[in-house]
């Protein structure tokens, strides 16, 4: 299949994108189900879009023997190990301390 391009009118549909978009939509909804949260700020459902994309788009569909990633860039090993470390929806603590410890000065 080559590349074309495909000229959209407003309310018009693009049947070879809408079956991709409802994949993410899909998705991030259930992702938005395992959530404790009512209601998510902009900046964490942009991180949610930025995983869901990141991970389809290294990862090789069924029908497909390299990943959308590897077909543009080349062959490249995906070390989950260090990408993720804490999954997006992953519950954490996190403890802030207002003490300064890593400054420049001098300690004895």
């Amino acid at each position: 299949m080559g590349i074309g391009v495909n000229i959209v009118l407003k309310k018009e549909h693009a049947p070879e994108i809408e079956p991709q978009n409802r994949v993410i939509q899909e998705r991030a909804r259930g992702i938005m189900q395992t959530l404790p949260y009512k209601r998510l700020p902009k900046r964490m459902r942009t991180a949610m879009i930025q995983c869901i994309m990141f991970w389809l788009n290294n990862i090789p569909r069924e029908d497909q023997n390299e990943s959308s990633k590897e077909v543009i860039m080349g062959d490249q090993i995906l070390d989950t190990k260090m990408i993720w470390k804490i999954p997006f929806r992953a519950y954490t603590q996190v403890h802030d301390d207002n003490d300064v410890t890593n400054t420049m000065l001098q300690t004895t």
